[in-house]
């Protein structure tokens, strides 16, 4: 009654994958990558920035 998982079938036996796809899809991750190197600099860190520079500009003034 037990039935046969077919994801265990997936990749069996390995295939070689033609060089050009794989340059697609290597691309395709660098793309996304950088994406998200973006996203992170331009959202997370924007607040430590402002906090840095606010921090610098308050302790300048301070010393003068």
């Amino acid at each position: 009654m037990e039935k046969e998982n077919p994801f265990k079938k997936v990749g069996h036996p390995p295939k070689e994958v033609p060089e050009a796809l794989k340059q697609k899809v290597m691309k395709e991750v660098a793309s996304v990558k950088l994406l998200m190197d973006f996203a992170v600099l331009f959202t997370s860190n924007y607040k430590n920035t402002l906090d840095g520079l606010f921090l610098t500009k308050h302790t300048l003034k301070k010393n003068k």
